[in-house]
């Protein structure tokens, strides 16, 4: 995942949303999201290679969304598959907190990463969302806020983050008078602008010019690079939750939306 905004307990309709793209290899071996048939309460894509996943939801209400960190230099190709901390979340049943924590205790294993893990409860007081990363600092709770990670720390004001942020939190103040496919729609028209950012505005990441331009949209596309997948996700007062995954192949035609709608079991 390069690119996710969340909002969590502060929309008046939504106590979750989520956009996001990812970004990855087109020769990446990628399941689309569907159900896990050894975990059938988790809901999220697959990474072929490794079994992990860059974001998923369950049917209690946990949630997880994973970017990296871009240090290209740094990068230990022995390390541990950074996909396994979503799904390794996802597949248990402790609190937020606890695994954040843990999680920090062992981060240095594991190439650069930005990790975000929350939960759903039936009391709002009680969810959770938790950040921990390998250049973050300390795990922390966040408050219920928007929120935004690129491939730096949270909320990094690099344009396409920005520009993301801004898009999304204009949608979700019009949410009130649309029907939920048009703001689906309208998250997904934002995140596949194709725009590059102007020299001026780019971060110095320490890779050379030209990919640093060809990374800076909201939607990448590279010979054999580039945003495989959109994804919205909307959970409303009501506890209904909608899942819409939007593929691209690798010459950045649309597939069909992959559409999952449910209600969670939230306790607490």
């Amino acid at each position: 995942m390069c690119l996710v905004v969340l909002s969590f307990e502060v929309d008046p309709r939504f106590r979750l949303a989520m956009a996001s793209n990812r970004d990855e290899f087109f020769a990446r071996a990628t399941a689309s999201a569907a159900y896990w048939p050894e975990e059938p309460r988790i809901l999220g894509g697959r990474d072929l290679e490794h079994g992990g996943t860059w974001q998923g939801i369950t049917r209690d209400g946990r949630f997880a969304v994973l970017t990296n960190y871009r240090d290209l230099p740094s990068i230990r190709p022995d390390a541990p598959s950074r996909g396994q901390l979503v799904s390794d979340y996802l597949r248990g049943s402790g609190t937020a907190e606890a695994y954040a924590r843990e999680i920090e205790s062992r981060k240095e294993r594991y190439n650069d990463f930005n990790l975000l893990v929350g939960r759903l409860a039936a009391d709002p007081a009680r969810s959770e969302l938790w950040y921990v990363g390998t250049r973050a600092g300390a795990a922390r709770q966040l408050p219920p806020g928007t929120y935004g990670l690129s491939n730096h720390v949270l909320d990094t004001p690099w344009p396409k983050l920005s520009r993301a942020k801004q898009a999304f939190q204009e949608v979700l103040a019009a949410a009130a008078e649309r029907a939920e496919p048009r703001i689906v729609e309208s998250m997904f028209e934002f995140l596949s602008w194709p725009e590059r950012a102007a020299d001026h505005e780019l971060p110095s990441t320490g890779v050379p010019l030209e990919l640093e331009r060809a990374l800076s949209p909201l939607f990448v596309r590279t010979p054999d690079y580039g945003t495989r997948c959109s994804t919205v996700v909307l959970a409303d007062r009501m506890s209904q939750f909608t899942l819409v995954e939007r593929p691209f192949s690798a010459d950045g035609r649309r597939g069909a939306d992959i559409v999952f709608t449910g209600f969670f079991g939230l306790t607490g």
